[in-house]
């Protein structure tokens, strides 16, 4: 048990700090939140908080609850989304490298799927792959992690989609921040 600790001890004070973050916006009312943080200094919490967002699926409300609540405290929304949407982005980019080195192990177990799943995607003209990740990043009720994989997976190559992955994050967060802004 010690060793597995030591082995993973990052990853494990990672998702720690991750889960008190998030438990940090369900435990303190958002009034007390804006006011400490202040609005000037909402935008680089709210990049930092998207940041590190797209680390896990249980992280993203928190990076969501937050561009809701600064919104709703006074902050300028289209600073508020630009913001956000970049932090989002570099961390679904992030997200996009890490898994794409544990790629031979799910090629290992799932192989004839994906490769299958391959050859799908090949017969897809770009121009509808590009409009499904963004209607799916920017419009849909789960994370990103979930097409990112299915891309990485399939081999679909990162600085083909990387632009429509910015506009979607970037829209989906303006569209929180304009939605509640006050």
């Amino acid at each position: 048990m010690r060793s597995w600790i030591a082995q993973y001890k990052t990853v494990i004070l990672v998702v720690l700090a991750l889960g008190c973050w998030s438990a940090l916006f369900y435990l303190i009312p958002a009034d007390t939140i804006v006011e400490s943080v202040g609005i000037s200094n909402s935008y680089i919490v709210s990049f930092g908080i998207s940041l590190v967002a797209g680390f896990s699926v249980f992280t993203g409300t928190a990076a969501y609850a937050a561009v809701i609540e600064f919104s709703r405290g006074g902050a300028n929304a289209l600073y508020l989304g630009l913001a956000s949407g970049i932090g989002l982005f570099l961390s679904d980019s992030i997200f996009y490298v890490l898994v794409m080195r544990g790629r031979e192990s799910i090629e290992s177990k799932f192989g004839p799927r994906l490769e299958k799943l391959n050859r799908l995607l090949i017969r897809v003209p770009d121009p509808v792959v590009y409009l499904g990740i963004f209607i799916f990043c920017a419009f849909g009720p789960i994370p990103n992690d979930i097409i990112l994989a299915a891309l990485m997976v399939t081999g679909y190559e990162y600085r083909k989609f990387w632009p429509v992955l910015l506009a979607a994050d970037v829209t989906f967060m303006l569209f929180l921040s304009f939605l509640f802004q006050q």
